[in-house]
């Protein structure tokens, strides 16, 4: 392996003194006559064709800065979602300010140790940190955040300041509305990720059923809920026979909103068992990255902006860093609709 090439190498080379060479090379000298101009371009053409990389441990301490941010997540699954084009847009948005992206994965004690948390920043060598911890989080470690001023904004968590999240409640009352506006009143919502049993659950939780909620309310109708009434959630294994239930009652929903793209095969699978086809006798509709067209027809989704979600999380972090003190607003980003092809008007049944 080659030694790296110093700043005196090419001060040598260039026949000009070290500190020259640094002012050049860093940026931090601009000459405006014409032989300044001329030997300013010359360094850096033998600093080029040296082959000289930039200190960046010198460069950190000179600025004070490490220039990279950590994407701070926990071991645990299901404790953070990370969408691609989530992680994508942050790494690609540091790229543009010419910062790095660290993925740092710690244990909940690690996150909560009065010793280990504060000291992440200058271990991990970032000045900031996007916290992609969304689901049942320790209070310790959001205090230990606060207390000891560290810039960091969380991502796709329900909190008053520095952080970006979606309007759940806004996305899954819309999506309610298109099932009304298509002439369905017996309208289901159906979650089987979360159960009474779940512990602080991600925020979507309870805000997709409020807005589901609301819409129904306003409509003049009764919501109807098909959730777990034991446990964490429904066990995937037991989902279809769970669908089953309420598709044979004599009222069965004619439409469905599901909390996530999870309960859609299920419901789909069930559906098509008894002979029912979607969207003419079931019409439904979720919430995901992308629409799904497992079923056949493509499904009307709530496309959650998760690249924008990381975009301007890293915007919003850059600033943070700038003022770690300043307590930024947080951002509700909107949702886009795709009517996708399964929602229909309610097919009458010969008999009812």
């Amino acid at each position: 392996m080659s030694t790296p090439v110093t700043l005196k190498q090419i001060a040598n080379r260039a026949d000009v003194s070290e500190m020259t060479v640094s002012k050049v090379l860093s940026g931090r000298y601009q000459p405006t006559q014409r032989r300044a101009v001329a030997r300013a371009n010359r360094i850096r053409e033998i600093a080029q064709k040296m082959g000289y990389r930039p200190n960046a441990a010198a460069k950190a301490i000179r600025l004070g800065r490490f220039g990279a941010m950590a994407l701070l997540m926990s071991v645990k699954p299901h404790r953070g979602a990370l969408f691609t084009d989530m992680l994508m847009s942050m790494h690609d948005t540091l790229a543009e300010h010419d910062l790095k992206l660290t993925l740092a994965r710690m244990t909940d004690e690690q996150l909560t140790d009065d010793t280990q948390l504060p000291k992440l920043l200058n271990e991990w060598c970032c000045d900031g940190m996007l916290v992609n911890y969304t689901d049942d989080v320790p209070e310790k470690m959001v205090d230990l955040i606060n207390a000891h001023h560290l810039p960091a904004v969380w991502v796709n968590t329900m909190r008053e300041y520095d952080c970006v999240r979606i309007d759940d409640v806004t996305a899954s009352r819309q999506a309610t509305e298109a099932l009304l506006a298509a002439g369905h009143t017996r309208i289901a919502y159906v979650d089987y990720t979360h159960g009474p049993a779940s512990i602080n659950p991600h925020y979507s939780a309870k805000a997709r059923l409020e807005g589901y909620r609301q819409a129904m309310s306003q409509a003049g109708l009764q919501p109807r809920e098909e959730l777990t009434q034991t446990g964490e959630g429904v066990p995937r294994p037991d989902r279809v026979g769970f669908v089953m239930q309420w598709l044979d009652s004599p009222d069965r929903p004619t439409a469905v909103l599901c909390y996530g793209q999870e309960e859609v095969l299920p419901i789909g699978f069930a559906a098509m068992s008894k002979g029912l086809v979607i969207p003419r006798d079931l019409s439904m509709v979720s919430f995901g990255e992308i629409s799904l067209e497992s079923m056949g027809p493509r499904l009307a989704t709530m496309l959650l902006p998760t690249f924008e979600m990381g975009q301007q999380a890293v915007e919003m972090l850059i600033k943070k860093v700038a003022a770690p003190d300043r307590l930024f607003a947080c951002k509700a980003l909107d949702t886009r609709w795709d009517a996708g092809q399964t929602i229909a008007p309610p097919h009458k049944e010969p008999g009812r």
